[in-house]
């Protein structure tokens, strides 16, 4: 059996628990063509990046399953049959990545002084070599002149 994860959305204006029903649909099928389902992850009520037969938010989902890969065509034949999924993909997981893209997120760096998010971080005094100096400014500056145009 094969590793796959699939993400797919259904419309904002669905009620929470057609979703819920959906979702166990989608984990009945993989579990009665001998697939297991390891990992269900719901993401809730987002904006879609662009508007899909005039929904502009929606359900997403996200399910990772072992199964056969002779299964992934008629998963995704159900998918495109069911009225309900506005958008979905299925694809395989790859090995040594987080379960889900949420999870893969990592914290943005703050300044200690400032606590604003992508400002540059001073190392430690233990972390700088003996002799040098911290500074956030770069050792060499570069300028280029951009050559002129022809006429």
């Amino acid at each position: 059996m094969t590793h796959y994860e699939t993400v797919f959305v259904l419309p904002g204006d669905a009620q929470p628990q057609k979703v819920d029903e959906f979702v166990e649909e989608v984990k009945t099928l993989i579990t009665q063509k001998g697939g297991e389902v390891t990992l269900v992850d719901k993401w809730g009520r987002r904006r879609l990046a662009y508007p899909i037969g005039r929904q502009r938010e929606g359900f997403y989902t996200f399910i990772q399953f072992n199964a056969d890969p002779a299964f992934v065509a008629e998963l995704n034949r159900f998918f495109r049959v069911s009225e309900e999924v506005i958008r979905e993909i299925i694809c395989k997981a790859l090995k040594g990545k987080p379960a889900s893209p949420l999870m893969a997120v990592p914290p943005a760096p703050t300044h200690e002084n400032t606590g604003r998010p992508g400002a540059s971080v001073v190392p430690p005094p233990e972390a700088v070599p003996t002799g040098a100096v911290p500074t956030d400014e770069p050792l060499e500056t570069f300028h280029v002149n951009p050559a002129p145009r022809p006429a």
